[in-house]
């Protein structure tokens, strides 16, 4: 895990804290949150962001999802545990290895960042109307949550890109899938955000991008923004 991950798990988990705090004191606390994440996340991270994840956490809380990632790392490192000191055989289906450290002995940060790793691990995203044109793609934070959670980040679209990612509905990029209607998922730059909070990948149909009124920016090239 770099130092740009942990600053990243740090900031966001943190963040998460305040929210739940604050859906039950929506005052002080909100309201220092929403500071809070235009000073350390970025614009993209919205008060919207945290509604949208808390809706989709009606049915099962966040914290069952918490819950069921901790167990999961504890189950983990103790059965790799017992396969090194001899006293679980190991088996064709675990790749124990991954999990050691240069000792190898079991590692909690490896497991986690592990398993971070595989919740996107089949997803190749291209990024529209996200990250600046003048700046480096791998210094911005949406970036980093993809790829920490094991997402290939491609900078054009191609057949094999699976999502494109945005928060417009007016990038060039976005108005070529719609109006192609290539197999790739559309979602909203929260999906990104709940993919991470939550610690699986979540249906994109809850985040999915639809135009609300296409000819608007047919007939006004100037709503066309740059990708």
């Amino acid at each position: 895990m770099t130092a740009g991950t942990c600053g990243l798990e740090w900031t966001t988990s943190f963040k998460f804290c305040l929210f739940y705090s604050s859906t039950r004191k929506r005052s002080i606390l909100r309201i220092f949150s929403v500071y809070f994440v235009f000073m350390y996340i970025g614009q993209n991270f919205t008060e919207s962001t945290l509604r949208n994840i808390e809706n989709y956490c009606q049915e099962i809380p966040y914290f069952d999802f918490l819950t069921k990632r901790l167990l999961n790392f504890h189950n983990l490192f103790y059965k790799t545990f017992d396969i090194c000191e001899g006293s679980l055989s190991t088996s064709d289906d675990f790749d124990y290895d991954q999990y050691l450290d240069d000792k190898s002995r079991p590692n909690l940060k490896h497991i986690i960042s592990v398993e971070h790793s595989k919740i996107l691990s089949h997803c190749k995203i291209v990024f529209s109307g996200i990250i600046p044109r003048d700046r480096d793609i791998t210094d911005n934070q949406e970036y980093l949550i993809a790829t920490f959670l094991g997402a290939e980040v491609l900078d054009t679209l191609s057949e094999s890109v699976t999502h494109l990612v945005t928060n417009k509905t007016t990038t060039k990029k976005v108005r070529y899938i719609m109006d192609s209607c290539v197999p790739i998922h559309l979602v909203n730059v929260d999906w990104i955000y709940c993919c991470y909070y939550l610690g699986t990948r979540v249906l994109e149909t809850s985040f999915s991008i639809e135009l609300a009124n296409p000819s608007d920016s047919d007939q006004n090239p100037s709503n066309i923004l740059l990708p």
